[in-house]
């Protein structure tokens, strides 16, 4: 009997669980990549690279692993609403709203967000930026982000859950570093020789001339 109560009660914490994770698209992060400049325009970034936003027509987004955080943006060339919200539910929640006024760029210290009204509706670009200490990250060197959007219309985006690890940005730090060091030591070289021949062509030059004259 209590062997089939506790069924009774597990099975709907595994459904409940399984279609939390059904409901998400799971995106892990792998790509390192330099300091993004926010200012809402997408030069920095390579559309091949994009993801379309799975359970949208138009939405698009990508994200990289930079020294300073985890980047990314999301973007829309025909949405109908103005006013848009998206969260990035980390160790240090954030959310990145784009109100529904004039302007049409927006800018905060964590994104930017740059509207441009077209024959109907909006594009909409919102470039952002996590930085590390704001990111839980395990003993492993992994994280997860979990990302919603919505407008004040109504229109709600699919959860994304963007995973990734610091690991492959490390191993990058310490691959520069490493050729940083070979360089020191090898300009170290080179000046060296080239010191050791300037002194040895002042020594035998003069030397030379002196003889040339008195002939």
């Amino acid at each position: 009997m209590l062997f089939s109560i506790q069924n009774k009660m597990v099975f709907p914490v595994l459904l409940a669980v399984f279609s939390w994770v059904s409901a998400r698209e799971i995106v892990d992060i792998s790509r390192c990549g330099r300091r993004i400049q926010l200012d809402g325009f997408l030069i920095e970034w390579k559309e091949n690279n994009r993801h379309a936003w799975s359970g949208s027509d138009n939405w698009y987004w990508d994200a990289i692993n930079t020294p300073e955080g985890v980047a990314g943006y999301f973007y829309s060339a025909a949405v109908r609403c103005s006013s848009w919200t998206f969260h990035a539910d980390a160790r240090q929640p954030c959310s990145m709203t784009v109100p529904d006024t004039d302007t049409g760029k927006m800018k905060n210290v964590f994104f930017c967000a740059n509207r441009t009204p077209q024959a109907k509706g909006f594009t909409l670009t919102v470039e952002w930026i996590l930085p590390w200490d704001s990111v839980a990250v395990d003993s492993g060197g992994t994280y997860a982000v979990h990302v919603t959007g919505n407008s004040t219309c109504g229109d709600t985006l699919q959860p994304l859950l963007v995973t990734g690890s610091i690991e492959a940005l490390k191993k990058r730090g310490g691959l520069l570093s490493r050729f940083g060091g070979w360089s020191i030591v090898i300009a170290a070289f080179a000046a060296v020789a080239l010191m050791v021949r300037l002194k040895i062509r002042k020594k035998y030059c003069p030397a030379r001339r002196r003889e040339s004259l008195r002939r």
